[in-house]
């Protein structure tokens, strides 16, 4: 999924660059897919299975909740292009088109934007934040090291002594005894 995902933030970034250099070419493409029912309700077909592509692969991102909302936004701009219909899309569009380029370029940018995130978010592990990590000689336990305990989640996962908070790596999480994970 991870690699779908990738293709799904390039395809986003191309159409986005492609809005930056050339605003009314994207427009007159959107226009081509809205002249009818069969190409709206294609390209709002396109943009849920997009969602669902986002929604599938945040489980092994970096940024899990923000992807899985990303791809609910982007689901319900699929479902609501076709609940509106292609009268009030090309209305829209007509609308777009009227307020000149620098609307259509801040949207383009807003893809571009997007899509950089997304490629961002689906090609690196979760492990992102390492800690120090000290072992309580009285419980056997990992800690983690600062300004308070609490300042820490528990959730954490020690690597060589370094703690990972949020990660898949391996090693002892904080707070358990050494060898539970072994």
């Amino acid at each position: 999924m991870r690699s779908a995902a990738l293709l799904v933030a390039v395809f986003t970034i191309v159409v986005g660059i492609v809005g930056l250099i050339s605003p009314d070419s994207v427009t007159t493409a959107r226009g081509l897919y809205f002249a009818t029912p069969v190409g709206l309700y294609a390209a709002g077909a396109v943009r849920v299975a997009m969602g669902l592509v986002v929604i599938l692969g945040a489980a092994t991102s970096r940024t899990p909740k923000t992807l899985r909302t990303l791809g609910a936004v982007m689901c319900m701009q699929g479902l609501a292009a076709t609940l509106f219909g292609p009268d009030r899309a090309r209305a829209i569009l007509e609308w777009e088109a009227m307020q000149g380029t620098a609307l259509l370029r801040v949207g383009a940018a807003l893809a571009v934007a997007t899509g950089g995130f997304l490629a961002f978010a689906v090609t690196g592990d979760r492990c992102a934040i390492e800690l120090p990590v000290a072992e309580d000689d009285v419980h056997g336990v990992l800690i983690p090291i600062g300004e308070g305990v609490g300042d820490f989640p528990a959730a954490g996962v020690t690597m060589g002594g370094r703690c990972c908070v949020g990660g898949q790596g391996e090693g002892h999480a904080a707070g358990e005894k050494r060898g539970a994970n072994r």
